[in-house]
């Protein structure tokens, strides 16, 4: 019985094998958390190829790495590791992990020099995902105000217009954004300006308001904005005045007077923007690099509602720069750089807009900023993120 068993077991292991691959890894995946994860829940498996001995074995940039579940190839994709010689492997669960359970079925292959192309896309393992492969069909919007192309993969942005100030950025905004209360948001940033006009770049969540919807009141600060053109210099002074005192129920009305081709109209709800934020702070997470005027180190600076931290010299130029913003299902609020440097905060409710906003202190072009890719998945709080291991290599004979 003893060897009937395991002679089943070889052959079970067999029939596991993905046609064509030379060597694998089993990878187990352990649950510490009090409820399952559900199926779909994305998953991130880091391989130190270099330190395994794989690196000789695969194809260049890890093309024939293909990922296995009960002997069937699932759509994964293969991303650059933070250093030479790794790389991070993306893809679904394919089946429930139970609470505090684990599952052996996954394995990783390797070694397949004709193997076929990944089957797999982005959108396959993400939940909301841009890498501007292709300029039509963005799912993303983009200012006029802002001087932008997709070129080799990546949105290449050039210059902002000079009257899109802090108070009125220039803005691109993620399109048609699944609801998650928990997420993880990731932009990779490419930086190469070191002796253009001094800019800031940041990544901005803009939570819904909680605002009273008072038709009168709203009538009322629509007059009132009508009013900051009036020709006569004390009613503009009085609409003014009494905008600030509407409080943030003005706001989406006076952001629409931003797009006025009147300076004086402008000037004014900028104003009046900026005394209300000052007065209520806005429900928003930023996380946000200024740079420019030929320095080699930017600040980075991080909002989290009234929370608020800045980092002279903090990252070196030029250079890339990966910035993620993690919020879970309560609130809790992490902003990391490159994976360390962490800013906590508290931030509920439900989001409105993502968006990466733009503007410059001077005239002149701010040189070249790249955006290589846009990637939001749901979050699961490291508590309860399942374990990995990544068993010993196996040849197939």
């Amino acid at each position: 019985m003893r060897i009937a068993g395991l002679l089943l077991l070889i052959g079970q292991q067999d029939e596991t094998w993905l046609d064509g691959w030379k060597h694998r890894r089993r990878l187990t995946f352990s649950s510490r958390a009090e409820a399952p994860l559900k199926a779909g829940h994305q998953m991130c498996v880091p391989v130190d190829a270099a330190y395994l001995g794989m690196t000789d074995k695969c194809a260049k940039e890890f093309a024939d790495v293909a990922v296995a579940y009960g002997g069937k190839r699932v759509p994964a994709l293969v991303r650059p590791g933070r250093k030479a010689g790794t790389f991070d492997l993306w893809f679904r669960l394919q089946k429930d992990l139970p609470a505090a359970g684990r599952d052996a079925g996954y394995a990783v292959h390797y070694a397949n020099p004709a193997a076929p192309p990944n089957p797999a896309s982005p959108a396959d393992v993400f939940d909301w995902h841009e890498d501007f492969a292709r300029a039509d069909g963005m799912r993303v919007s983009v200012d006029g105000d802002v001087k932008a192309s997709v070129a080799g993969g990546r949105l290449v942005i050039a210059d902002v217009s000079a009257d899109r100030t802090e108070r009125s950025p220039g803005r691109i905004a993620l399109k048609d954004l699944p609801p998650l209360p928990g997420f993880s948001l990731t932009v990779e940033i490419d930086i190469e300006t070191l002796e253009a006009a001094a800019f800031s770049l940041a990544l901005v969540v803009d939570m819904k308001e909680d605002v009273p919807a008072d038709a009168a009141a709203l009538k009322r600060v629509a007059e009132l904005a009508d009013q900051l053109g009036d020709p006569e210099f004390d009613v503009r002074e009085r609409a003014t005045k009494d905008l600030v005192k509407a409080g943030r129920i003005a706001l989406q009305r006076l952001e629409e007077a931003l797009k006025s081709g009147d300076a004086e109209i402008k000037w004014r709800a900028e104003s009046v923007i900026a005394q209300i934020r000052a007065a209520h702070p806005p429900s928003t997470i930023a996380a946000a690099v200024q740079a420019g005027d030929g320095t080699r180190h930017a600040t980075r600076s991080v909002r989290i509602g009234k929370t608020r931290g800045d980092y002279p010299g903090a990252i070196a130029l030029p250079g890339r720069l990966a910035i993620t913003i993690s919020r879970d299902a309560d609130g809790e609020v992490e902003v990391l750089w490159n994976g360390v440097r962490p800013d906590k905060g508290v931030m509920p409710g439900d989001v409105k807009e993502i968006s990466l906003q733009l503007h410059k202190g001077v005239a002149g072009p701010i040189g070249k900023i790249a955006i290589d890719a846009i990637t939001l998945r749901r979050h699961v709080d490291a508590e309860s993120q399942p374990t990995h291991t990544l068993d010993v290599e196996e040849t197939r004979k």
